[in-house]
């Protein structure tokens, strides 16, 4: 009996060894695979992997701080509009590091429009309204992030009151005079017009007081 045990004993011995040969022999035989056949991947080293780079500026003007009021606005701008906005997209300036995030808002009121006889914009239409800063990636692949101070942007599927000017940026569009300072969301369920342009947003008039002023400034400018 001592004799079979011990024969056993030497048989494990024996068959764990012959085990890890084979275990080492297949896995040299995978690695010299991977390094001669080039449609296996090699393994990969989290080490190598690099991070695209990432650029942030600044970017403040003195008029976004400045508060005007509602008539001065209606002043300034080139058309005065009730609309719906999209999502925002960064976009990168061809011009230098500029960023500009750009909404496609659908007008559903057209409060000040240029002339009569050639308006700038027609109701239910599509416009594009860029606003400063956001996030774009640059030819070579770097993240540019542009952090416009004292501005607030628009949030998709919101209705705002927008008074607007030409972006004077290539590809046309507008953009809201002072930062967000023509911007104005009107909330459906609320009672009051939230002004974009203070910092932090806050509440303004009734949205019905506000509307009549707005429409009241835009027949008259």
């Amino acid at each position: 009996m001592r004799k079979n045990g011990k024969n056993k004993g030497i048989l494990s011995i024996l068959l764990l060894t012959a085990c890890t040969l084979v275990i080492v022999f297949v896995g040299r035989q995978l690695t010299t695979t991977a390094q001669t056949r080039p449609d296996v991947a090699p393994p990969i080293d989290a080490r190598k992997i690099i991070e695209p780079q990432r650029k942030v500026i600044l970017d403040d003007d003195p008029e976004w701080k400045q508060q005007v009021s509602l008539e001065t606005l209606a002043r300034e701008s080139k058309v005065i509009v009730v609309g719906r906005a999209g999502p925002g997209v960064g976009n990168l300036s061809t011009s230098g590091p500029q960023v500009t995030t750009d909404y496609d808002v659908r007008v559903t009121e057209v409060i000040k429009n240029g002339s009569r006889e050639n308006p700038t914009i027609r109701l239910n239409s599509v416009i594009s309204v860029r606003m400063p800063g956001g996030m774009a990636r640059d030819s070579d692949g770097t993240l540019l992030a542009v952090m416009a101070r004292h501005v607030f942007k628009m949030q998709n599927g919101k209705f705002y009151v927008l008074f607007l000017k030409d972006s004077g940026l290539l590809g046309g569009g507008f953009t809201p005079l002072r930062g967000s300072q023509g911007l104005f969301e009107v909330p459906e369920s609320g009672a009051k017009v939230i002004r974009m342009g203070t910092f932090p947003p806050s509440e303004g008039e009734d949205v019905s007081a506000f509307m009549d002023i707005v429409r009241r400034l835009g027949r008259n400018r």
